[in-house]
Parts: structure tokens; sequence; C-alpha cells
């Protein structure tokens, strides 16, 4: 993955750990969307300092500690690069 420079995450079929193995494994990566993903909370430390580098970083805007699914019903992902 190490071309990867642009992807967006929908739904709630990853996690945090997901995320952050992404961000560890795609140097090139410069713009990430997981606005959408409202499990993952924007407010998470960890989170916040991995994805520093990132220039156009989108993170969820609220977040949802609830298990019912989205309208996407799982993982959608787009992938540019």
């Amino acid at each position: 993955m190490n071309g990867l420079r642009s992807l967006e995450l929908y739904g709630d079929s990853f996690t945090k750990d997901m995320v952050l193995r992404i961000v560890d494994n795609c140097p090139n990566l410069g713009s990430l969307d997981i606005s959408n993903a409202s499990h993952l909370d924007p407010r998470d430390e960890e989170l916040q300092k991995k994805c520093s580098r990132i220039k156009d970083l989108s993170l969820p805007s609220y977040y949802s500690d609830s298990d019912e699914s989205d309208e996407l019903g799982g993982f959608e992902a787009i992938l540019f690069g």
C-alpha cells in the first residue's frame, strides 16, 4: 500500500486499529476521509497523533458508541491513487 495517496472509508466494519495500521503503512497517504465513521471517536489522542501528518484529514464530526448499523450496513472504501 506504499502508493496509496487518498482513502475514504465508510461504514462501521473497520476499527480504529485498522485505520492506524493503514496510516502507519502508507507513507504517501495525503488524504484520509473517515468523516462518516461515527463509531470512531475524533477526540481519540492516538488517532489524532498518528493522523497528524496527513494534509487533508476529515475526522468524524460526532461520535456514537451505538451498536446500530448505518444505512450502508458495513464497510465500503473508495481508493484513489
